[in-house]
């Protein structure tokens, strides 16, 4: 059995970023994809960025540290990065706000809403998934129209290699 996603890729590697907030699932998420080796880098206090690192691509994950916790190095990261990805912790209501004034911040101030933006709803098995009020409450009418919400459950993988599947047909 082959690596399921190399019908996607003939050429050089493509870059992905993934973010949330923390504790949302992106180490989980990134250790259940594992194709490749991750990688643990500590950028400095407050900072660390994980990579998983594929035959195919690269995904680099930071935590969000606020709003403004790490601009200046998103506005680096998004001159190569070919896609999004961004990990929505379903159980963490109170919290939704901030994640969309990360949007906010990533998709129209960068003018980088022209890139593929995968939403990771997280932990489907323990809250409930709702749709139409995941859109309404991150103002998804603010930005582009490539984006694809996947419920997924990051421990279980239900749902992982199908969000990956459809970030990966947007960027071959």
């Amino acid at each position: 059995m082959g690596n399921p996603f190399s019908k996607f890729f003939s050429r050089q590697k493509s870059q992905i970023l993934i973010n949330g907030l923390d504790a949302a699932g992106k180490s989980t998420i990134l250790n259940q994809l594992k194709l490749g080796t991750v990688e643990t880098l500590q950028i400095g206090i407050g900072y660390q960025q994980k990579k998983l690192e594929t035959k195919f691509f690269n995904i680099f994950s930071w935590t969000i540290q606020g709003p403004n916790g790490i601009r200046l190095i998103w506005k680096h990261l998004y001159e190569t990065s070919q896609a999004l990805i961004l990990v929505v912790d379903l159980t963490d209501k109170e919290r939704m706000e901030e994640i969309q004034k990360w949007l906010e911040y990533c998709l129209i101030d960068n003018k980088r809403n022209n890139l593929p933006l995968l939403i990771y709803a997280n932990k489907i098995d323990l809250a409930q998934f709702n749709y139409d009020d995941l859109v309404s409450e991150l103002k998804f009418e603010k930005f582009s129209n490539n984006w694809h919400i996947q419920p997924c459950c990051a421990i279980t993988r239900e749902g992982l290699e199908d969000g990956i599947t459809w970030i990966l047909q947007q960027i071959k």
